[in-house]
Order: structure tokens, then sequence, then C-alpha cells
């Protein structure tokens, strides 16, 4: 699928949903793609890394290429892709990209509002990297589930934080209760839904200990389950904008989430930084949606992890 035409559908799903963030300040301002040969990155010009996948890029990082090398580097504010040229470096100062040696071909054509669209979801993420105080153990057995959230045949599952090894959980929806049996020490339940009609369902998770309900949430959570027709249609456009990103998670995931589909968003993103662990500047997208489903202990986590790592790198 045509890039513009990503860019046009994107926008259907983003625009209303960014439309009021404004941006802080360290949000990523452009990222690399497609490198071939050796293509390096530093976040201050003196330690470097391979480029290995798509890399995001904010101020003052450098990115350089060696003999017979090549990189994509797309410039967020113009949405506009160029071609940095073998043995070359490039650096981002003042919000741009700027030639430092080298070769660095024109702009091409201009792909849309997408990259505004993560800057702005990355400047809203940032605010929950906040570490949480206080003493969980105090505060009373209990689950909370996300407000609304879409499923379907493909993406069926719902996710609540475990409260213990020794609960239980009861699914209620509509009218109907699925027993979720005692749960191991995981950090999250998993439940994947039985087909349900298309259209809004209520739902609410209790907990339980030995049979018996031992909490009840005061109000329920709406579900969205897409007919087959609406399914395959979204899956259509998931699969233009994977090939179209070469599957990028910070491309895809922010889509599934502005749809509603927050549960395979977070999956995206695990996915992502298990295979890069020391991807930390892109680490709020991540504990964001561990908010966006209620799962605060798995954010608390993330949000250490992130702040001793940003604080290891000034020291």
């Amino acid at each position: 699928m045509p890039r513009l035409r990503i860019a046009s559908l994107l926008l259907l799903f983003f625009g209303s949903f960014f439309g009021s963030v404004t941006l802080a300040n360290n949000v990523p301002l452009a990222n690399v793609a497609q490198a071939q040969g050796s293509v390096q990155f530093s976040s201050g010009g003196e330690s470097w890394r391979e480029v290995t996948r798509a890399k995001y890029l904010f101020e003052g990082y450098h990115v350089r290429t060696g003999s017979s090398s090549s990189a994509e580097v797309i410039d967020h504010a113009s949405g506009r892709a160029r071609v940095l040229g073998a043995n070359s470096v490039i650096a981002i100062r003042d919000g741009a990209v700027v030639l430092v040696s080298g070769e660095l071909s024109e702009p091409g054509e201009a792909r849309g509002d997408i990259w505004k669209a993560l800057e702005n979801q990355f400047a809203k993420a940032r605010e929950h990297t906040r570490l949480r105080h206080g003493v969980r153990q105090d505060e009373p057995v209990k689950v909370a589930t996300s407000g609304a959230i879409t499923v379907s045949q493909t993406y069926p599952e719902l996710v609540w934080e475990n409260v213990g090894p020794g609960y239980g959980y009861r699914l209620v929806v509509d009218d109907d209760a699925f027993e979720v049996p005692i749960a191991s020490t995981e950090e999250m339940i998993r439940f994947a839904l039985p087909d349900l009609a298309p259209g809004e369902h209520a739902f609410m998770v209790q907990v339980m200990l030995g049979g018996e309900v031992i909490y009840t949430p005061r109000g329920r959570s709406t579900l969205a389950w897409l007919s087959a027709e609406e399914n395959r249609e979204y899956l259509s456009v998931e699969k233009g904008l994977r090939e179209d990103s070469d599957d990028d998670a910070f491309v895809v995931a922010p889509f599934m989430g502005a749809r509603g589909f927050l549960v395979p968003a977070m999956d995206s993103y695990r996915s992502h930084f298990q295979s890069n662990r020391g991807d930390n500047d892109m680490r709020p997208l991540l504990i964001k949606a561990y908010d966006d489903l209620m799962l605060f202990d798995l954010k608390q986590k993330e949000a250490i992890a992130y702040n001793a790592i940003l604080a290891a790198e000034e020291d």
C-alpha cells in the first residue's frame, strides 16, 4: 500500500485523538530506516552503536555511515525522507536534521503527518514516567480495567493485573460469567473471549478467594466487539501499515491503540523491548500502554527501569 495512502488512513484514526496534545521538548524528531551496510547512531556523538532496525532520533543524536553504506532519514517535522550517503554524518540540532559531513540527498515526497502523530503521543506518554510512591501492600484487593477497549476474533484478549497467586477471578460480560482459575505468580492475567455479538458490551472483573467474591468494581467497563467485516477492514489497513513501515512497532502500536486495540498495542511494544532492551528513549510508550490497561505494577517496573537508565547516563 502506498505510503501516502497509509498516511491518510492513519489520520482518520489519529486526528482527533492527538490533536489537543502539547508537545514536550524531548520527543523523537527523526528516524533512520532501510540501513544498508554499516550505519551507527550516538546519543551525543561519542559512543556509537549499530542501527539494526528503525531507529528514532532525539535532539543531540548523531548518525554516521561507513563506506558503501547508506540509510534513509525521515525528518518528522516535514514528513520528508532523505538518503544519507556513504561516509557521512548527520546530527539533530535545534529540532532539525543537519548534515555534518558527507552527502545527504534532497528531500523526497512528503508522507503526511504520521510522524507528528507519533511525537504527540510520545509527549503524552512521557507524563507517565514519574515513579509512583506509597505501599501497595496496604491497599485493598481490587482490579481495574480500561474504561473502553476494542476486541475481535483476531484480538480477543482482555488483560488485568494479578493481585496475587492465591486469587481467582470472574469475568462478567453483560449477563455471562467466565470463571478464571486461581492465577500463578504472573503479573498479568489474560483471558481470550469467545465470539460475541458485534457491538458494545459491558464487562467487569471480580476477585475471588476460596470460591467467594471478595471484590466487585462499582462500575463496568465497555468493550466493542468488531463484526467479521469490520475486523477484515481493520486487518487490511494494519497489514498495509506493517508492510509500509517494515513492521515498525512505533508506527503499528500507536495505530492499534488509537483504534482501541490496547492489548495488541501493548504486546507490540513488549515484543520490541524484549528484543531491544537498550532502547530506553522510546520506553515511555510502553509505560503509557500499561497505564492505558490499568496494569500499574508493570507500569511502575518500567518507570523504574526508565529512570534508572536515565540516571546512569547522566552520571
